[in-house]
């Protein structure tokens, strides 16, 4: 659907819209959001690059999104296998493998991302490395009481 200038300034009943945009603030200036713009070329990819580029970020070792390359994989796989079983027109876009690809995602498959991987595919690989991190670091603890309780041994 193509929208003026106009249709952002006057609240068009028709697709529901409720108040003026604030996105209109001089007369000069114009930017036309909308869903597409902001969830897919926008929010999408800076949610991926998030979860796939948190060893690139100053603090990635307090992003709690961040997931190692074996979770993003999974992620793809997942996302590919539920392409190929899915009916044709059950989605606007088309699920790509993010993890060896992420260029050539277009917004209306960051769009099927956010809706349909986000809450689900990428939650669970989070919580499946949470789970590896909590279990490699009880498997440490144990490791240095053991050693600890060797040295005592030898005393």
């Amino acid at each position: 659907m193509n929208r003026t200038r106009e249709g952002f300034e006057d609240p068009d009943q028709a697709l529901e819209l409720k108040t003026i945009t604030p996105l209109i603030l001089y007369d000069t200036f114009f930017m036309g959001l909308d869903e597409m713009h902001i969830w897919g070329a926008n929010l999408g990819p800076k949610i991926w690059n998030v979860i796939s580029e948190g060893e690139n970020l100053a603090l990635s070792s307090e992003n709690p999104l961040f997931l190692k390359k074996r979770y993003r994989e999974l992620i793809s796989k997942a996302a590919l296998k539920c392409q190929k079983s899915m009916h044709s027109g059950a989605m606007n876009g088309a699920f790509i493998d993010m993890e060896s690809k992420p260029g050539t995602v277009i917004s209306v498959d960051w769009i099927d991302f956010i809706v349909h991987l986000l809450p689900t595919t990428v939650v669970e690989a989070i919580q499946l490395q949470k789970y590896e991190v909590r279990h490699e670091e009880e498997a440490r603890r144990s490791e240095n009481r053991k050693t600890n309780e060797e040295l005592l041994t030898l005393d």
